[in-house]
């Protein structure tokens, strides 16, 4: 007991050498790595991608909670998923996408161009399984058939469609991104009617391979058609 006093200082000097120590890392924080730390042993075992990873997880907590919300105010839950398929961080924007695309699914024109895409996708996953092979490379224009005006007609529509609708998403503007893809849907139509994919010719099935990749790529701008039911 006689020692209880010379003790009490003694922990309470060391309380203040700790407090002294800490507050001095704390303006000069030592370097461990990538990362600035006041502790050694708190942040050596940090993995380098943790703060992608966080934000990531962060996302996707953020997109589930925006989910829940859609489909309460009516929102098809296919759509939402079609729209935070690209994992935008914005919320706002997310909601208004996911409002313009099922407005535009509504129509003849979203319905019609939905099937075009489907039938796309479709042929693209069997042929590409088949070939082991992806089509996913640039249409070369000089083996579009002359005699095949659907087709051709079919590729300069991607390419007018492709501009606008990257100009049009970028400027937030939907109703006109959904608008650049209605008119898609009579020359993916046209083209389904009057042309054979599968030809004999190599390089020319080669090329309408990749002419359907480009309308999937091209939709794929607005959202993944592939995520949405019909």
């Amino acid at each position: 007991l006689q020692n209880a006093p010379f003790k009490a200082i003694a922990t309470h000097q060391a309380q203040e050498k700790l407090a002294k120590e800490t507050a001095e890392q704390l303006q000069h924080p030592k370097k461990i790595g990538k990362y600035l730390s006041v502790n050694e042993i708190a942040c050596s075992d940090i993995p380098e991608d943790a703060a992608e990873k966080i934000a990531a997880e962060l996302l996707a907590f953020f997109h589930d909670r925006l989910k829940v919300q859609l489909k309460d105010s009516g929102i098809r839950h296919d759509v939402i998923n079609a729209v935070v398929a690209n994992n935008d961080d914005d919320l706002v924007r997310i909601v208004a996408r996911a409002k313009a695309l099922q407005a535009f699914l509504a129509t003849d024109d979203g319905a019609n161009l939905l099937a075009g895409y489907k039938r796309a996708a479709n042929i693209l996953s069997i042929e590409e399984k088949k070939d082991k092979a992806s089509y996913d490379q640039p249409v070369d224009h000089m083996l579009l058939d002359v005699k095949q005006e659907e087709e051709g007609a079919l590729a300069n529509a991607l390419v007018q469609a492709d501009a606008s609708l990257k100009a049009d998403m970028e400027k937030e503007v939907y109703a006109e991104a959904m608008r650049a893809l209605s008119r898609l849907r009579a020359p993916v139509d046209s083209f389904f009617d009057k042309v054979m994919v599968n030809v004999p010719e190599k390089e020319v099935r080669t090329n309408r391979l990749r002419l359907l990749s480009n309308i999937r790529q091209t939709i794929h701008t607005v959202a993944d058609f592939g995520k949405i039911e019909g």
